[in-house]
């Protein structure tokens, strides 16, 4: 009448070290025996992966944290102006046709 439903029965947790930082990887066994279930949300994964080639996942793991971390815009940059300095800035970003004055000194100073 009812259908069993097979829970995955292991979890395993790994810590990957990225620079100075340690992010935690969770591997689970699934019911497909050629096939294991990773989820790492400092990479955003949550997938099936073929259990064959996990040694080769957990070695690149590290770079797709790294990418993923890395793309992140959470730095914040600070600079104090004079106010005549800051109209400035905010009349060149808009004559330059940037609707952020963030986006003009982006593309002006780091922009290659």
């Amino acid at each position: 009448m009812f259908e069993e439903i097979k829970i995955p029965s292991t979890k395993n947790t790994f810590y990957i070290k990225v620079w100075l930082k340690t992010y935690e990887l969770k591997v689970w066994d699934t019911v497909e025996k050629d096939e294991i279930y990773i989820e790492c949300r400092w990479a955003n994964l949550s997938q099936p992966y073929p259990k064959n080639d996990l040694h080769i996942f957990l070695k690149d793991i590290p770079w797709m944290i790294e990418d993923h971390q890395s793309e992140k815009k959470d730095s914040l940059f600070q600079i104090r102006l004079t106010a005549k300095q800051k109209l400035t800035l905010e009349k060149n970003a808009i004559d330059s046709w940037y609707k952020y004055v963030s986006d003009f000194i982006k593309e002006k100073c780091i922009t290659k």
